[in-house]
């Protein structure tokens, strides 16, 4: 009989044994169990399973461990947990958030929702029970800038509905510890957060193709308004290319996607769920602007 080793349970031959194929493929097997569940633990909220279940007319979720800080808030899950989508629709999109209480939650919008971060994209075909599953768990290292915008977003409304000329009474602020001054100033903190999140020359955006091979779309939240020299995208591909591609950001018009050396993309060069990173040239295309793959 074999020994085991410590950590990865895989089977050593003693020295009077004869090692053969059997031996060697139940090696093999081994490997590849652990394999796959190492890099299932490497991939914090992980959604293993979406099922419809009839009897209680919901998608249920299973997610894998993981963790997300949303500022001062760590979110830790050392075990699998679930979700359950109620009365689900046909031809729906349900968005999937993690909350900072740890809980999660869904709309149809993919609008933000205050205290979360979007992790799963599940949509219904023309049946309930037929689903497809989108990963957009790239937005979760962002969880802790979102926490400080909503709590910004949360401050200013209440400042607009408090004080809207700017000035907070005495009667309101029994010890004078917030001023004017620290409202105007927390609102121009927000807008500069605003203005960081919505900088893709610093920090690439991330998103999911749409559209058919070669044609690809995103959608970016906050919105770009404009091409601007140096944009990062992130993207991971809904098909892979056969061919030259164009990507349109948030509708602003389709732009060739090139390579360093300026020509197109050839077969391949995109394929289905991998990522790729892009940055805009203003100048490339012949002066008519073109994203390039990094």
């Amino acid at each position: 009989m074999p020994d085991y080793t410590s950590k990865l349970n895989l089977p050593k031959p003693l020295g009077n044994e004869t090692v053969n194929r059997a031996n060697h493929s139940a090696l093999v097997d081994a490997l590849e169990q652990n394999a796959a569940s190492q890099a299932q633990a490497d991939q914090p909220f992980f959604l293993k399973t979406a099922v419809y279940t009839s009897g209680t007319n919901t998608i249920d979720l299973t997610f894998g461990p993981g963790r997300a800080s949303f500022l001062g808030t760590l979110v830790s899950k050392a075990a699998d947990s679930t979700y359950s989508i109620n009365s689900p629709a046909a031809n729906t999109n349900y968005h999937v958030y993690l909350k900072s209480d740890g809980t999660y939650t869904n709309n149809t919008t993919g609008a933000e929702v205050d205290g979360a971060v979007l992790i799963w994209k599940v949509s219904t075909g023309a049946t309930v029970d037929t689903l497809t599953k989108q990963d957009l768990r790239g937005q979760l290292p962002g969880a802790a800038a979102q926490t400080v915008k909503d709590q910004l977003d949360a401050h200013k409304a209440a400042a607009t509905l408090d004080h809207p000329d700017g000035s907070v009474t005495t009667s309101k602020i029994a010890n004078g510890a917030v001023t004017a001054a620290k409202v105007a100033a927390d609102v121009a903190t927000q807008a500069e957060l605003d203005n960081h999140i919505a900088d893709y020359v610093r920090q690439p955006g991330y998103a999911v193709t749409t559209g058919s091979s070669n044609i690809y779309a995103i959608t970016l939240n906050p919105a770009p308004t404009s091409y601007v020299d140096g944009m990062g995208v992130a993207i991971k591909p809904n098909a892979t290319n056969t061919g030259a591609s164009t990507l349109n950001v948030n509708g602003l018009g389709a732009k060739p996607i090139k390579k360093q050396d300026g020509s197109d993309l050839n077969n391949f060069d995109f394929m289905l769920d991998a990522i790729y990173t892009l940055r805009y040239s203003a100048t490339a295309n012949s002066g008519a602007g073109a994203f390039i793959l990094q």
